[in-house]
């Protein structure tokens, strides 16, 4: 028999290492998507519950009532990473737009990326950035966020409500002329200009929808959007 070359037997251990690897990652997910929906999603309200505290209580005094809070950006990192079915992700999308709807009623301008609403009660927090009502992870409205949950729609093939979402968040990317960190009540932009946690999300979004192979792939956007190592270029059509 020939012998084995040592390149081609470190070849196949290096496989083998990664395949178990592979396979335990993998069933680390399963478990983990289990124990997320056994214990956080409240099924009966097709919400993620905020919080579970542990033997100390709430350190939130009793008059707040914080099953009241909607995670934005939770529910739609929980969406993309496959902990929700595709049902589940259009409800979730469509109480997104109806908490929207209520702060744009109130005469606010926000989109879907609101990491909570209705925002904490001013006053609850210590750190001056959340201490306020719609500032920065205290309901401020991120597209990093905004920008997974259109990725989650698309990946379900809820395409109209995928360029629905997309294309507010697209909207003042031109209208501002730039991607910024977060944007508060007003719709005003707050924090770098060139953030890239929101041009990539963003960024994935449009080549999710328009992609030849996407599962929107009739659907078609107003708004290109080109990312680069330091800038940014943003056409409309």
């Amino acid at each position: 028999c020939a012998a084995v070359p040592a390149a081609d037997s470190e070849s196949e251990k290096s496989r083998g290492s990664e395949s178990d690897r592979a396979s335990k990652w993998r069933a680390m997910a399963v478990r983990w998507r289990s124990l997320t929906r056994e214990h956080l999603w409240d099924s009966s309200g097709s919400r993620f519950i905020p919080h579970l505290y542990l033997s100390e209580g709430s350190p939130f005094p009793d008059s707040f009532d914080e099953s009241r809070i909607y995670f934005h950006g939770g529910t739609a990192v929980a969406a993309l990473a496959g902990v929700l079915s595709s049902e589940e992700v259009l409800k979730s999308y469509e109480q997104m737009s109806r908490n929207v709807e209520a702060v744009r009623a109130a005469g606010g301008a926000v989109a879907i990326g609101m990491t909570v609403y209705p925002p904490y009660p001013a006053g609850l927090f210590v750190n001056p950035s959340v201490a306020v009502e719609f500032s920065y992870q205290n309901a401020g409205d991120w597209d990093w966020f905004g920008g997974r949950m259109v990725q989650a729609l698309v990946v379900h093939k809820h395409c109209k409500e995928a360029l629905e979402a997309l294309q507010m968040m697209c909207d003042r990317v031109v209208k501002f002329d730039g991607f910024f960190e977060w944007f508060d009540f007003d719709g005003k932009p707050s924090g770098s200009a060139k953030f890239k946690g929101s041009a990539g999300a963003l960024g994935k979004a449009v080549e999710m929808m328009t992609s030849s192979h996407s599962r929107c792939a009739d659907m078609r956007t107003a708004t290109r959007i080109h990312t680069y190592a330091d800038d940014t270029k943003i056409e409309t059509e």
